[in-house]
């Protein structure tokens, strides 16, 4: 066997070696933990019952209403359901939104969203959230158009590239 040969099943490994181990930082069960924890999709993209408490039936099923002086604002449905949520959306385009506040076809989605923090999600954080998000049952339920009386931004963010994982050891994790 030739050195170039060598280096290059070398090269080879190194590169599937680091693309399986970035893969095994993505799970569904870390995308849970973010999700209906630090994250806190649920807080604004379920909707609640008069009491207070979220509906669990209609997890993530949006309808929550969030009423301020500039905007009247209904959280979507961020279920995989074709229709009234988001199960037509690629795994990019569910990210831009969460960082970036970017729809599929380019339009702002307005406050409360995006979160300013969202954008600093190392890229395994948010593909374990949108895996998650997979995994849920979709839900058709319409939600209505949300409502301001502001002008939004043309873009919230700078577009957002790669953001590698923080160290476990690190306070922040």
């Amino acid at each position: 066997m030739h050195i170039k040969q060598v280096l290059i099943i070398c090269s080879l490994l190194a590169f599937f070696h680091v693309t399986i181990a970035q893969a095994d930082k993505v799970s569904i069960e870390r995308g849970r933990y973010l999700a209906e924890t630090i994250v806190a999709c649920g807080n604004c993209h379920t909707p609640k019952a008069p009491d207070g408490q979220p509906i669990q039936s209609k997890k993530y099923a949006g309808g929550f209403l969030i009423e301020e002086p500039p905007f009247i604002a209904y959280a979507p449905n961020i279920t995989m359901d074709i229709k009234t949520g988001i199960g037509n959306w690629s795994d990019e385009e569910i990210i831009k939104s969460i960082r970036e506040g970017i729809r599929p076809d380019g339009s702002i989605i307005g406050p409360p969203m995006p979160t300013m923090h969202y954008k600093d999600m190392s890229d395994n954080d948010v593909k374990s959230i949108v895996a998650y998000m997979r995994t849920l049952k979709p839900i058709n339920n319409a939600v209505p158009k949300s409502e301001y009386r502001m002008q939004l931004p043309p873009i919230w963010v700078d577009p957002v590239g790669y953001i590698a994982d923080i160290s476990t050891d690190d306070p922040a994790y």
